[in-house]
């Protein structure tokens, strides 16, 4: 089923995603019976994950909102909403989001895919190739569309294997020219606003090992384009596999808001540069990690 078919199918309420907009509803989840408890448990890691970073953002994944509890929730506190795939886009439009919380991934997406979410007008887009970038711009048409690219370790290759033969962009490495042509197609575009970088922190071939030498390389990349472009982005994303500690949350999320803080302060006290909101993308281990 292409994307358009499933969000048509999504909005006329005949799948079972439509039923987590749905208070009334007894359906929360495609794949298990729903359980009072469970859901709350995963609310409370909601919750409690949020209340640890006061001064970041924080953006759940879209299938978090197959649980009713965590989709009234974040329909009633206006958070943000990760999407990579069409299913998890009418996903988070069955549960109520506003497009407007929603940053959408394009690096898991079809083209057709990608053109049909970018014309429903999705808050931000993450970009992650050049190819993506020229598919943004020929879809947006006379409506200002946020776009946010993705960066990535200068020490690892832009390409990243997933599967078994698929291989799609981790990004652009920093300092490079395929990323200096990449925010330029964003700022020569009328109707694409660059307002961020994202990267991703975690084991992958093509993550940073750490949230300092992320954040240090964010920042001065942002200095850069300040510098370059006289453009001051606002938005700096981490995603990847360290955003949920293995160990007691009660400790390590304090700890890990700490880090994250201060290579930010020194990052920006050091370029002289104005601190962008901190845009934490934990993933789905947000709710199957069991928090202390």
């Amino acid at each position: 089923m292409t994307l358009s078919a499933f969000l048509l199918s999504v909005l006329s309420g005949n799948t079972p995603h439509a039923h987590a907009a749905d208070p009334g509803s007894d359906t929360m989840h495609l794949h298990r019976t729903p359980s009072p408890t469970v859901d709350d448990e995963e609310l409370s890691r909601c919750k409690a994950y949020r209340k640890s970073f006061p001064g970041t953002e924080i953006a759940l994944p879209a299938m978090a909102l197959r649980n009713r509890a965590i989709a009234k929730w974040v329909r009633d506190h206006r958070v943000t909403i990760d999407v990579h795939t069409g299913e998890e886009l009418a996903t988070a439009l069955a549960a109520g989001v506003r497009l407007q919380r929603l940053t959408l991934h394009a690096d898991a997406l079809s083209e057709s895919d990608l053109h049909a979410a970018v014309n429903l007008g999705v808050g931000r887009v993450v970009a992650a190739s050049v190819q993506q970038i020229e598919l943004i711009r020929s879809v947006v048409a006379k409506r200002a569309q946020d776009v946010v690219v993705r960066m990535t370790d200068v020490n690892t290759p832009v390409l990243s294997t997933v599967g078994v033969a698929d291989r799609v962009p981790a990004g652009f490495r920093f300092d490079s020219n395929e990323s200096d042509t990449a925010i330029a197609a964003v700022l020569d575009h009328e109707w694409l606003n660059l307002v961020g970088l994202h990267c991703e922190v975690g084991s992958q071939d093509h993550d940073f090992v750490s949230y300092p030498a992320a954040i240090g390389h964010m920042i001065t990349e942002m200095t850069q384009i300040r510098r370059r472009d006289g453009v001051v982005l606002t938005r700096l994303g981490l995603g990847g596999g360290r955003a949920v500690p293995s160990g007691d949350w009660a400790i390590e999320l304090p700890e890990l808001a700490s880090q994250i803080d201060e290579s930010l302060d020194d990052a920006c006290a050091t370029l002289r540069y104005p601190r962008p909101l901190v845009v934490l993308s934990p993933g789905l281990a947000i709710v199957e990690h069991d928090a202390a």
